[in-house]
């Protein structure tokens, strides 16, 4: 927080211990995707690739739902282990 107002901070990398999770959620850590090539896969119920990159885990690509709001039967966050 700065003041009132919730400021973002860009971090060069999170670290996830072994065997251990990382929550991405509203108001924790989150993607931010900068300059897409393709915006219209950004509308609700779109699905595309996203490719994450691990120190020792190597590359990860995980298929990303766009969704307007969470499904009822799915918590609000997802988990990166």
């Amino acid at each position: 927080m700065q003041g009132d107002l919730m400021k973002m901070q860009q971090v060069p990398s999170v670290e996830i211990p072994a065997g251990g999770e990382v929550t991405f959620a509203p108001m924790a850590y989150h993607v931010m995707l900068l300059n897409p090539t393709d915006r219209s896969l950004l509308s609700d119920g779109k699905h595309f690739p996203l490719t994450m990159h691990f120190e020792k885990a190597g590359d990860v690509t995980v298929d990303v739902a766009v969704q307007k709001k969470p499904p009822h039967d799915m918590p609000e966050h997802a988990h990166a282990q």
